[in-house]
């Protein structure tokens, strides 16, 4: 989800450059040096979708955290792109993915590892970090979840976007912070209050706290989960896996690792999507049956059989052109059905 550019954002960075704000610590962690990339993800050669600079930043973002076991899943309207798209929401620019830590302390040095090698001038925002894609209109927003507590029904294992700390948001350098972020963080001369200069907000929490009471909650059904004040708090294997196997959705033309009860995830946040498509806060509403939808590209679902060698059939169509067929069974997306399946995972 991107944050909406602020016209006077630049302004009030500029203004704020004069406020104290501590200089990024420079990282020590032994991991810098010895990192190695995992094996490649899965590439499904049938797939139409053409690749972009977005697409090989977000492969190269999943190889590497991977290596490092760091839980990190596409998130947000990238997980809709993968179940109605088999890759980026038409029009979209920005890649969501939710990455979790018990320990961002550290982990987030280890992130930080990562980003740099898209691109080092990677920034801070209220759900974690943004990070522009060189050469590319494309960037990557990096969302920051971690343990959970809620008093809101009963939720097993919960987890929540919780962006940084105020230890480590008060670590970067003013530089570093998203400029959209201006306008909001940096509070304007009031003589009311008797504020002579600009100040820099405070963090009270978390950012992500920040961003859901500057942004609201936007979207969200009950269902069990909690959407109350703030980050809505989720069941964490509704996302992650507990094992090694996180489960993957074609996203472009490879597997990346994707939440782990997909289908719930959309529909408890975001209702039937394969119905409704785009926002009404971006004036690009409509049901995905509209022309302006079809021409894109949609993913229509086929059940055969049961006797049949596989769960379903993903036919891609576009402009009432199919142009490619994926074979759905057991989790796992392929060219060509999978002889021993048996059942739908």
């Amino acid at each position: 989800m991107a944050i909406i550019l602020s016209s006077i954002g630049s302004f009030f960075l500029y203004a704020a450059k004069s406020i104290h704000h501590p200089t990024l610590r420079a990282s020590n962690h032994p991991f810098v040096s010895s990192i190695s990339a995992s094996s490649p993800l899965p590439i499904v050669s049938c797939s139409s979708i053409p690749i972009n600079a977005g697409y090989n930043a977000t492969y190269h973002f999943f190889q590497h955290t991977q290596a490092l076991n760091l839980p990190c899943v596409l998130f947000g309207g990238s997980a809709i792109g993968v179940k109605r798209h088999h890759g980026i929401i038409p029009n979209d620019k920005d890649i969501d993915i939710a990455c979790f830590s018990t320990d961002w302390n550290l982990d987030s040095k280890r992130l930080e590892h990562i980003l740099n090698q898209i691109n080092t001038n990677w920034f801070v925002s209220l759900q974690g970090y943004n990070v522009p894609i060189k050469n590319s209109p494309y960037f990557l927003d990096i969302w920051l979840h971690g343990p959970a507590t809620t008093t809101i029904g009963t939720i097993d294992d919960p987890t929540k976007c919780i962006g940084f700390s105020k230890q480590n948001f008060n670590s970067f350098p003013m530089l570093k912070i998203l400029p959209e972020l201006a306008s909001y963080l940096i509070k304007k001369p009031n003589k009311k209050l008797n504020r002579k200069k600009h100040e820099w907000t405070t963090v009270t929490n978390n950012t992500c706290n920040m961003f859901y009471t500057f942004f609201g909650r936007q979207y969200g059904k009950s269902n069990g989960e909690n959407f109350g004040k703030g980050p809505p708090t989720w069941k964490k294997n509704l996302f992650f896996s507990s094992s090694n196997q996180q489960r993957k959705g074609l996203f472009g033309n490879r597997l990346v690792p994707i939440p782990e009860q997909i289908d719930q995830y959309i529909e408890q946040r975001y209702g039937n999507v394969m119905v409704e498509c785009g926002q009404s806060i971006t004036g690009n509403a409509g049901k995905c049956t509209d022309s302006k939808w079809m021409k894109h590209g949609m993913v229509h679902y086929k059940y055969p059989d049961t006797s049949n060698s596989f769960a379903r059939e993903e036919i891609f169509v576009k402009n009432k052109k199919n142009m490619h067929t994926i074979y759905y069974c057991n989790g796992v997306q392929s060219c060509t059905p999978n002889l021993k399946c048996i059942e739908e995972r």
